[in-house]
């Protein structure tokens, strides 16, 4: 049997990016593991991708899509659980594929995903009703679907989109933990905070959340929603000619690297959080002077 065409096998080539791919160059290069490794994976892949289509046929023969389907998920099964397994250790990730059970790293991959899937499609649906689920209107079809993922089977439960139908436990989990990341970051906010502003804004993106983030650290303030004076005092105090004062731009930076902190441990996620405040501090210096007070949503 040909491998399936369409099936993105760039992570297994000497130049890939992908752990599994690196860690084959790795072992290749440097003796560790036989040339002929790419190979024998790709044998693998394709019993494995046959297996798959056997199971899930809809009639009598294979289908091309079905085999595809088996050959992408076994080898992003691969991917995953050599990650996983050797908590991406490179050396140790090389140590394991000499052993050559790659069922044993492909089912950890597997038992990853179900665990992945689970988490994303529990979180999702704890938004939907709270006051974060209106300060994320630019993730709300991204949220909607993850909380329909069926975590057995890779797909989304009642999608209108076929596109949209299966869902990737590397590349979609990824982006979970963007978009989990911005909702920890929003929910270190107490309610009596959130539920206000969520009221006075009825729907906003996430830059928006921060853009009322900034003036409230830089003024001290209490509240998302400013009165019309604070907006005042921020403009005349707190932006210029130079855009951002210094003070209050140190200010604004140290309170957001403290609430990252606070929101995830992972240096990257963290890093993303503060780029955030730091990009719509630039966008708030490029505001015209007699459109700052419409760029925030104000009480009474």
């Amino acid at each position: 049997m040909n491998l399936p065409a369409g099936v993105d096998l760039s992570r297994l080539r000497i130049e890939s990016e992908g752990f599994l791919g690196q860690a084959v160059a790795l072992g290749v290069r440097h003796g560790r593991l036989p040339e002929r490794t790419p190979d024998v994976l790709l044998a693998y892949l394709r019993s494995t991708g046959m297996r798959y289509g056997q199971r899930y046929r809809t009639g009598i023969a294979v289908s091309r899509t079905v085999l595809e389907q088996g050959v992408g998920k076994a080898l992003i099964s691969l991917e995953l659980g050599l990650t996983t397994i050797s908590e991406q250790d490179l050396d140790r990730g090389v140590d394991l594929l000499a052993e050559g059970d790659f069922e044993r790293i492909r089912k950890r991959g597997w038992e990853e995903s179900y665990v992945r899937f689970k988490e994303m499609n529990r979180v999702c649906r704890s938004i939907p009703g709270r006051p974060e689920s209106r300060l994320l209107r630019d993730y709300a079809s991204q949220i909607d679907r993850w909380s329909r993922v069926v975590p057995e089977t890779w797909t989304v439960s009642g999608g209108e989109d076929e596109d949209d139908e299966h869902v990737d436990p590397l590349t979609d989990y990824a982006r979970f933990r963007e978009l989990h990341a911005r909702l920890r970051f929003i929910r270190l906010l107490p309610p009596s905070v959130l539920q206000p502003f969520a009221e006075a804004v009825n729907e906003c993106g996430f830059s928006d959340f921060v853009r009322h983030l900034i003036l409230a650290l830089a003024l001290d303030l209490r509240t998302l929603v400013p009165g019309p004076g604070e907006i005042l005092i921020f403009e005349s105090d707190c932006l210029g000619s130079e855009g951002v004062a210094a003070w209050a731009r140190d200010k604004v930076t140290a309170g957001a690297k403290e609430m990252a902190r606070k929101a995830v441990d992972d240096p990257h996620l963290r890093m993303l959080l503060t780029q955030e405040v730091e990009d719509e501090m630039v966008c708030l210096e490029g505001l015209p002077a007699d459109s700052v007070a419409d760029a925030f949503a104000t009480g009474s």
